[in-house]
Parts: structure tokens; sequence; C-alpha cells
């Protein structure tokens, strides 16, 4: 599903080559994230997620269905932006890449299990 979002037309159709780089990048850089708090859902001794929209301890099929509305969410934002698109993608490039930083710090790792 990630796959055909990243690879589709923008619906605007007036995306740059650099908007469509930092879109897939923020959508890689997303099922990274993804695979991270999967994790950590499924070692609820170690870790406590912070994202106030999933809980404390999150089921992996709560984190899945966050991650998706996340990640069409995010298309869809970058799509209605014009202006100040290369902005947004920039800062939530950054910032979703601090975040797997900062998960990678401490422990948690990159896994997608049943």
């Amino acid at each position: 599903m990630l796959v055909a979002v990243i690879l589709s037309a923008p619906l605007s159709a007036q995306w740059s080559q650099e908007d469509v780089a930092l879109e897939s990048a923020w959508q890689v850089l997303h099922v990274m994230d993804w695979a991270q708090t999967r994790y950590a859902a499924d070692h609820p001794d170690k870790y406590k997620e912070l994202n106030p929209l999933l809980g404390r301890h999150p089921t992996k099929s709560e984190v899945d269905r966050l991650m998706i509305v996340g990640a069409i969410g995010h298309f869809l934002v970058t799509d209605f932006l014009t202006a100040d698109r290369v902005k947004w993608l920039w800062a939530t490039t950054a910032m979703k890449a601090i975040v797997i930083y900062s998960n990678w710090s401490i422990g948690v790792r990159f896994e997608f299990t049943l």
C-alpha cells in the first residue's frame, strides 16, 4: 500500500523532483519508525510509547492502523501544500530521522513480525 502511495502520481501534478524525493524519503523513514514501534509494542516490559495517540503500550494492530493513516495523511498534506511544501518535507523528514535515531540509541530495533 505504501509503495502505491509513493509511486502514484501526485494529486496536484505540480511536484518537483525534490518534492518526490523528500516524500519518498519520509515514507521510507516512516516504515522504519513503524518497524521500531512494532518492536517496542512486542517488548512492553522494556519500552513505553511516547506518542499520545497510541498510549503507553499499544498493540501491534493499533500501531499498524496509526502508521497507515500517518503515511496516507502525510502524502495528502504534502500534496495540499504548495508554497511551503519543501519546508514541510525537510522539517518532517528531519524529525522522523531524529525519532528513529533516538529509538535506535535506546535499543529499539527494526522488526516486522506477525
